[in-house]
């Protein structure tokens, strides 16, 4: 019933992050546990909507771990805990915001198919998931929190208070009892949830009576299976965008473009059975993914031998940043005609939703394909300003940041227009 990858999926949770620095990254659980619950959410409600806040927090999670390393250039320690204390509130309400439904979900399709599970377990993980969520929010912004007892950020500095001892003092020590205290909690937490989520994977006849009833439900319903390709494409050719941005450090492009492309194609073999166009977008997105290693390569060769911030900008340097910003020029170049197919792809795709019928076809064409036309023509007109961004690094890496914003509002526009028509076409059905 995907209660295994959910169960995996929350393993990733158990371990606390240190500061912004989370070593088994929750968003990776995110998206175990939303997969698990893909097959789960076409028989329940409330299934569905803990996917969708499950998805939030995977947005939520991701940007804390893209803000690593900005925080890292900045270095100031009452920026990180002001970062450190957003993100864990803002994580723990939607992930306790998720947990409900997302209980009450597994019992109900759990019941539904016969394995029921056993009350206690069920009003036990009820009291658990909160608070486990709640108390791992805590003992993670703790250690941070104790930066504001630093006499160094007061106004006026007594010269013999330096000399008391704070909390600050004592961050490690903090730490170390909150990392304690966590990694217990993490543990009864999923051992809690073992019990609870495993309980409908031990019956094989209830499993196997689900996974009838979902590929029937595919099979009467030819859309839906369309909707979720869509939303698959969609998923991967937004990850593969967001690769794209430049994100530098210390001269070394840290989302190498060859992921980025990579993703792109996968995008579009999804989609290769409902556009001839598709083909040829993946043809482009290969080449493009075998000019990216050039640029890995020069990437790498800059970052340990030209650095201009910590060496001399010599005429090698000059030669190697404008052979990098040559290759990215070709990349964007590629990518802008990556966006072309991309929109001829997604108007084959969606042809079938207008003979549903479920939509006017005026309607679809009017405001869906006006959409499209403005998000890849936003796409392509992207490309030009990045490659001159590979110029400008010679001067100023830090116009990297313009590109990360740049780059981040665009994957947002992106997810939230190819996903507007499949969920539009499954609500009307």
């Amino acid at each position: 019933m995907g209660s295994g990858l959910v169960l995996l999926g929350l393993s990733f949770f158990i371990i606390p992050s240190f500061g912004m620095i989370d070593f088994m990254p929750d968003f990776i659980g995110c998206a175990l546990i939303m997969k698990g619950l893909s097959k789960l959410s076409t028989q329940n409600g409330d299934a569905e909507r803990a996917r969708e806040r499950f998805k939030f927090l995977l947005i939520i999670t991701l940007l804390r771990f893209v803000m690593i390393i900005p925080l890292a250039m900045i270095s100031d320690e009452m920026t990180t805990m002001l970062f450190v204390f957003s993100f864990a509130v803002a994580e723990t309400v939607f992930l306790i915001l998720a947990a409900f439904p997302l209980i009450e979900g597994v019992n109900h399709v759990s019941s539904r198919y016969g394995c029921e599970i056993p009350e206690r377990r069920y009003n036990d993980m009820k009291i658990v998931f909160p608070l486990f969520a709640a108390a791992r929010a805590v003992l993670v912004a703790a250690p941070e929190l104790t930066v504001l007892t630093n006499p160094a950020y007061r106004d006026v500095i007594d010269v013999t208070e330096l000399d008391k001892p704070t909390l600050y003092s004592a961050k490690n020590l903090v730490f170390a009892v909150c990392l304690g205290i966590s990694l217990f909690i993490g543990v009864v937490f999923y051992i809690s949830a073992c019990g609870f989520f495993s309980a409908p994977m031990k019956d094989k006849a209830a499993n196997e009576k689900f996974i009838a009833d979902y590929n029937a439900d595919i099979a009467a319903n030819p859309v839906r299976t369309v909707c979720k390709n869509v939303k698959t494409a969609a998923l991967l050719i937004v990850s593969g965008t967001a690769f794209l941005c430049t994100l530098h450090f210390y001269g070394l492009d840290v989302l190498f473009d060859l992921i980025g492309f990579a993703l792109i194609c996968a995008g579009f073999a999804v989609l290769r059975n409902y556009s001839p166009y598709a083909k040829k977008a993946l043809l482009v997105s290969a080449a493009a993914a075998a000019v990216s290693v050039a640029s890995a390569v020069l990437s790498v060769y800059i970052s340990t031998v030209h650095y201009h911030k910590t060496y001399v900008l010599t005429v090698g340097a000059v030669r190697a940043y404008t052979a990098l910003a040559i290759v990215l020029t070709v990349e964007y170049a590629l990518y802008a005609a990556i966006m072309f197919y991309l929109y001829k792809v997604l108007c084959d795709a969606v042809r079938d939703y207008v003979r549903a019928p479920v939509f006017d076809e005026a309607e679809y064409k009017k405001e869906f394909s006006l959409k499209y036309v403005v998000l890849c023509s936003v796409g392509a007109g992207l490309c030009p300003v990045m490659s001159a961004f590979g110029f400008l690094y010679m001067y100023e890496e830090e116009v990297w940041i313009v590109g990360l914003l740049l780059f981040a509002a665009f994957s947002v526009y992106m997810l939230k227009t190819l996903m507007s028509l499949p969920y539009e076409i499954e609500r009307s059905m």
